[in-house]
Parts: structure tokens; sequence; C-alpha cells
């Protein structure tokens, strides 16, 4: 358990797609439990440093809270302009709360380095973009999407 612990994944910056946890347990472990998301309580604290600074680009200043998942790309099946498509998965007030918790079974148990992965291509087969293409502001589009997001995370 790390208390107070948040760590920004961003897949542009290679170093973010490790870290250790100091406070593991020095044996073999049969499960991870973490959160996607920012819960309330941090999101009503205001900006704070490290992985939740807001240079980071995960954090609202106009809603006051973060985002818990941002994709942005593009594809041909948007109908946009360049065919972009953005989505940005916040909100930490009721109803409209996108934090999710991931509870993830090991194969059996390990101890040193757990792959985490999170799939984004299952993430997108719930996804039409040809009618859902950007979602930025809480809400329930949000949500259905950060259910569907906590389904894509496997170990390894």
């Amino acid at each position: 358990a790390e208390a107070q612990s948040y760590h920004l994944i961003d897949v542009e910056l290679p170093k973010t797609l490790r870290f250790a946890l100091p406070n593991a347990p020095q044996k073999a472990v049969m499960g991870l439990h973490f959160n996607l998301g920012v819960d309330s309580l941090m999101s009503v604290s205001g900006a704070i440093g490290g992985d939740l600074d807001p240079t980071n680009g995960m954090y609202w200043a106009w809603q006051s809270g973060y985002i818990n998942l941002k994709i942005e790309g593009q594809s041909p099946s948007c109908p946009t302009p360049k065919h972009e498509f953005r989505f940005h998965l916040g909100g930490y007030a009721a109803p409209n709360a996108a934090i999710r918790p991931i509870n993830l079974r090991l194969n059996e148990a390990q101890s040193g380095q757990i792959t985490l992965e999170f799939d984004v291509s299952r993430l997108f087969e719930q996804i039409d973009l040809s009618n859902i293409n950007s979602v930025m502001i809480p809400g329930a589009q949000a949500m259905r999407l950060a259910d569907e997001a906590a389904k894509t995370f496997t170990t390894q």
C-alpha cells in the first residue's frame, strides 16, 4: 500500500511507464488493487505538485479537478476537422465521479517485477468514433467510457 500515492502514466514519456513501489512487500503477491483516477478529496484540495502538478496537463482549472484518463488522436472514422478525437475523462462529484477501482488477480503469486497492461484497442472497440469523438466534461458519456477503460487492464 502507498498512502497518498499517484502515478501519472504518459505513453509519450517512457520514464513514466515504469515505477517502483518502495513499500511493496518482499514476498509474493496475488493481486493488484489501485484506482484509475484521482479521488474526490484530492480533487477538491486544489492543484498539487509531483505527478498531480497542473503543468502535466491533467488538471481542469475550470472544473477544479483532475482528468483521470486522457486520450487524443486522429482516426479516419471521425467526421471532425483533421479527423481528431479527444477524450478527457474526469469528474469527482456524484453522480459523475469518474474514478474507477481496479482489482486484478494474478494468475500465480509473483514477486519482483509485475507488468500492468492497458489495452487501448479494447476501449476503442466500445467507441463509435463516427458518433462520439469528444468527451471533455463530466457526465454520462464520461462515466460510460470510464467504466469501459477500467475493463482494459491486465497483468503479465
